[in-house]
């Protein structure tokens, strides 16, 4: 007779979803965190821990609470926490990391925001498989999860091997292929320690979450051996989570940064020659500033000078003197004529008491005139002299307009100066503005940087950082 195939009744529910920790009286539960690579069992032992029933644990049925694998294809897609119904755990399912960076940032947030809801975490339970090595994914995970929660990992990680058959057929399978359970079980260990860089060995517990009606007790056994460790376990606060970086991140990070690296040495150079250029614009600015300063000098002595030359003020040119012996008897008549370089503007006569001027003739450049004695027995010496003076400006004429021609020089080369300085002075701003561009482009690109090696980041930052991605 053929056996019934007919659909399973639904069953009641087995757990408790949990979509936000702070919506839920969660208080005196434990929270506990799967981790390890894809495809190691993490949400098949989490369904198990939960409520070992098959219709629960068992793909077939529809009631899984976590997502398992199917054909080697992960299910687990996002952070899931869930609860038995007595809510003595609560389990939060995890993706394995790796899939790529934007993906593995948005779970560790995820993560991160859960657990700060949380507050607290209670134990961190590793999952492998038990005929599976440590791969380099699984290196990275507990390597990773390590450095997010080193006060958990010395104290309260749980290494659990999945997979481990407990049935009769599963064990005499491992004796008939020379399996030695407990060097594995020794390997596994020591690969925890070294990369999660702890002392202490982790509990370790093996387990079948699929078991056979044969070894159903048995795993059953070690279930409730993982739950009552977990209950001994103390909860460890969570301060100031960050996030950390996993190692695809890091190294897509390690590029972007040696890329970012790269143009500030681009821009140092730039620097260097803008820094040369604004020196050189300086330096021939100070010459410049220099010309200006001995221009004005100049130019003001110049005015002085020429205030004081060319000025209307009386200048002594010249004194003509007329010297005679008189006859004892009778008169004598000199005449005289005086011819000046410079122009006549004022003069001045005196004679004795045996002459006097007859005649006085004044033009621009010279004077004419006589002399003329007295008779009778007296004095026969006959003495007169005239004073010729003329205005300074006239007297120093040729060096008047040397100074103006020199005047004009000088400020030709004083506006010449002026717009040397000027141009200079400003390519030396402008240059000194590029600067600070650069100066401003080399401080942002350093803080990229500094963020790209930075292993941990805020919450606030991987958020930001997931955008970017």
């Amino acid at each position: 007779m053929a056996e019934s195939t007919s659909m399973p009744v639904p069953a009641p529910p087995f757990a408790e979803i949990i979509a936000d920790p702070t919506s839920a009286d969660l208080k005196n539960t434990k929270f506990v965190l799967m981790i390890g690579s894809t495809g190691n069992g993490k949400s098949t032992l989490g369904n198990f821990l939960l409520c070992p029933a098959r219709e629960h644990c068992v793909f077939t049925y529809g009631n899984q609470t976590f997502a398992g694998a199917v054909a080697n294809l992960p299910l687990t897609q996002e952070v899931k926490m869930a609860t038995d119904l007595n809510r003595t755990i609560c389990l939060m399912d995890t993706p394995g990391l790796n899939e790529n960076p934007k993906k593995d940032l948005e779970h560790m947030v995820a993560i991160i925001r859960c657990l700060k809801a949380a507050e607290n975490l209670t134990a961190c339970i590793l999952c492998v498989k038990f005929d599976s090595k440590i791969d380099m994914q699984y290196k990275e995970t507990i390597e990773y999860y390590s450095k997010l929660f080193p006060g958990i990992f010395e104290t309260n990680v749980i290494l659990v091997m999945t997979c481990f058959g407990m049935d009769p057929d599963s064990i005499e399978r491992r004796k008939d292929n020379g399996i030695d359970v407990a060097k594995i079980r020794a390997n596994t260990v020591e690969a925890v320690k070294k990369y999660a860089n702890i002392k202490a060995s982790p509990k370790v517990f093996m387990i079948d979450c699929l078991p056979t009606k044969s070894g159903r007790e048995g795993s059953e056994k070690v279930r409730s051996e993982i739950l009552q460790c977990i209950t001994k376990m103390t909860s460890v606060m969570l301060d100031n989570l960050r996030v950390f970086k996993t190692a695809r991140l890091m190294a897509t990070d390690k590029q972007n940064a040696a890329q970012k690296e790269g143009r500030i040495s681009a821009l140092r150079g730039e620097k260097q020659r803008i820094s040369k250029a604004i020196e050189e614009n300086e330096n021939c600015a100070t010459i410049a500033n220099h010309s200006i300063e001995y221009c004005n000098s100049c130019i003001t002595d110049m005015r002085n000078e020429l205030s004081d030359l060319d000025s209307n003020e009386r200048e002594f040119v010249e004194r003509m003197e007329i010297s005679n012996w008189k006859p004892w008897f009778g008169t004598m008549e000199v005449t005289f004529t005086f011819n000046s370089e410079f122009e006549i503007t004022y003069w001045s006569r005196w004679s004795n008491c045996n002459c006097r001027f007859i005649r006085f003739e004044e033009r621009l450049y010279s004077i004419h005139g006589a002399v003329k004695s007295y008779g009778g027995l007296g004095n026969r010496r006959m003495n007169a002299t005239i004073d010729i003076y003329t205005d300074r400006r006239y007297k120093n004429k040729d060096r008047i307009s040397a100074l103006w021609r020199l005047l004009d020089d000088r400020r030709s080369e004083l506006r010449s100066a002026t717009s040397d300085k000027y141009r200079y002075t400003c390519n030396a701003e402008e240059y000194r503005n590029e600067e600070r561009k650069i100066n401003k482009e080399i401080s942002e690109l350093y803080n990229e940087v500094q963020k790209l090696q930075n292993c941990e980041m805020s919450l606030k930052e991987a958020t930001q950082r997931i955008e970017e991605l």
